[in-house]
């Protein structure tokens, strides 16, 4: 059984140019956000910094699937990742919403992992489990 399991790309910084790095790699991004706009679904406050973000979201069993697809979008375009990421923030999220007693698998490969390293990516991952525990 998957579950669902969403995986932000964010780079972020107070001199990053979200437009410029939509037109260098030619991926369009999920969101983009100014510093000084307004954010926040719930609590407004303002942007602190510049951010473009990219979300994929599928139901898989192993987060490795998941990073490999983002890996696949970016092909061709590591060394502009490097140069931007060397300057700005940069994280990948990983969050995984699951409904049942057992999550998915963490495994991450460790080809897929140097990659990440060679882009200046760290890896934050977040966990939501609806399901009821017994307390039999």
């Amino acid at each position: 059984m998957s579950n669902v399991i969403s995986m932000i790309y964010k780079i972020f910084g107070d001199n990053f140019d979200p437009d410029e790095f939509t037109n260098l790699v030619g991926i369009f991004p999920t969101e983009v956000v100014y510093k000084g706009e307004l954010i926040g679904k719930r609590i407004k406050r303002e942007a602190e910094t510049n951010s473009w973000e990219l979300r994929i979201e599928k139901s898989v069993s192993y987060v490795d699937e998941l990073i490999r697809d983002f890996l696949l979008q970016i092909k061709g375009k590591e060394e502009i990742i490097k140069q931007i990421t060397s300057k700005n923030e940069s994280v990948i999220d990983i969050i995984i919403d699951f409904n049942r007693p057992t999550g998915p698998s963490f495994y991450i490969d460790k080809k897929v992992l140097k990659e990440l390293s060679v882009l200046n990516l760290g890896i934050d991952i977040d966990l939501y489990s609806h399901s009821e525990v017994s307390t039999k």
